[in-house]
């Protein structure tokens, strides 16, 4: 993860938003201390954490990670490099559910393309 990228996005999204770190913690379950970390570039959130900060903001993954520029998430050519560093960075702090949860998307992708 480019965390200066998914702090710059996080203030900016928030900010248009007219959204509080506090309300964004409590949307997605978190300590308001712990945005306030990440905004400080002090952390990083977890793979369902973003999820979650995704959905709450309206916006894809991939743009709040900088995987993609385009705040819908369409990025003609992605840069699975991006993708596949922030799993490598993180999946070790992952837990069981976590990791499985990630294979589950991981093979219902490659089925999805099977079928085309």
């Amino acid at each position: 993860m480019n965390t200066e990228i998914f702090v710059g996005r996080l203030h900016e999204l928030l900010k248009a938003r007219g959204l509080t770190q506090r309300y964004l913690a409590n949307a997605i379950n978190v300590a308001e201390a712990t945005i306030s970390r990440w905004g400080q570039g002090k952390g990083k959130p977890r793979i369902k954490t973003v999820c979650d900060i995704a959905s709450v903001l309206h916006v894809s993954t991939d743009y709040l990670l900088g995987v993609c520029d385009d705040i819908n998430g369409i990025n003609e050519k992605p840069d699975y490099f991006l993708v596949r560093q922030f799993i490598t960075e993180h999946v070790d702090s992952w837990n069981d559910k976590e990791r499985a949860g990630l294979i589950s998307v991981l093979l219902k992708d490659e089925w999805a393309q099977i079928q085309k």
